[in-house]
């Protein structure tokens, strides 16, 4: 599973992988950095449907 990937796919681009073994990944939102673990891409499918990426004017 690519993390960075999915999540580029549904909107957030700025995010970085932390620990790869653990799925710690670090997203920028709407509302500012978030710190989160995945273990599927269901899992950021959901985790998205609740967050807004982040826009830039």
């Amino acid at each position: 599973m690519d993390i960075l990937a999915k999540l580029a796919d549904l909107g957030f681009t700025n995010a970085a992988v932390l620990n790869e073994a653990q799925g710690l990944t670090r997203i920028r939102t709407s509302k500012g950095w978030v710190y989160e673990r995945f273990k599927s891409e269901e899992q950021i499918e959901a985790w998205a449907n609740r967050h807004i990426p982040e826009t830039v004017e």
